[in-house]
């Protein structure tokens, strides 16, 4: 990937990620080609992260279960 690209993927995700719906991981996986740029919203994965936490939060912290640590 060209290098003017590539920053131009990266200012892209940061500004998604302000976004509530967007996961960080997926952007990250966006911009390294490992995904499409419509499989960037929370999925399962997200709500499985929440689930399964000991903090009852999600990787990047957008998502929260009722009850969880507010940081």
């Amino acid at each position: 990937m060209k290098r003017c690209v590539a920053k131009a993927r990266w200012r892209l995700a940061y500004a998604l990620n302000r976004l509530p719906g967007m996961c960080w991981t997926n952007l990250v996986g966006w911009v390294l080609r490992s995904c499409r740029l419509r499989e960037t919203r929370q999925d399962w994965l997200c709500r499985r992260g929440v689930a399964e936490s000991r903090d009852g939060r999600c990787y990047c912290g957008k998502l929260q279960r009722p009850g969880g640590d507010a940081r």
